[in-house]
């Protein structure tokens, strides 16, 4: 039987809103504006996915809850302290490149202090994240590709994943 609410079963639904599983992925936004959402996700479920994952910003107790424990390092950090520290890692890129492939695994992996950063700095890293980055990134690319490309097709290149480009 499902509940009106919800598309989970009745167990599964009590299951997840009745326990401490509601997390603040907005902490940085006015508390009014975004209700804490509801998660199914754990342990390492959880961490893989870049939409729920606050990296050190779970706090003890979600930590426990989310069984997390042993999965982070131990000091917790605020969103502010995980975005002066990302800042300062895309401030060392030597290279606009260098600076948008952080910027990327950033937000493969935590899509909260992504956006957040983004907010932040939002001036700066603009050029970075769109266009002449992004263009400059694909020439480079494509250049490596045809090279390896042109070597496979002549039998002289051992990359393994060109066959399925």
């Amino acid at each position: 039987m499902t509940s009106a609410t919800s598309p989970y079963p009745n167990a599964l639904y009590h299951r997840f809103t009745n326990s401490k599983m509601d997390i603040n992925f907005h902490a940085h936004k006015p508390t009014e504006s975004i209700p804490p959402q509801r998660v199914a996700l754990r342990g390492q479920s959880l961490l893989a996915s870049p939409r729920f994952n606050k990296g050190t910003a779970f706090t003890r107790s979600e930590r426990n809850s989310f069984g997390l424990e042993g999965r982070l390092p131990y000091r917790v950090n605020s969103l502010d302290e995980q975005c002066a520290r990302a800042w300062e890692q895309v401030q060392e890129g030597t290279t606009d490149i260098a600076k948008n492939a952080f910027l990327q695994s950033l937000k493969e992996q935590n899509w909260v202090l992504y956006y957040a950063l983004l907010s932040r700095h939002l001036r700066a890293l603009v050029p970075i994240i769109y266009t002449p980055t992004e263009v400059r990134t694909i020439i480079i690319l494509k250049g490596i590709v045809m090279k390896c490309w042109s070597r496979y097709r002549a039998g002289g290149c051992d990359c393994e994943l060109l066959p399925y480009v």
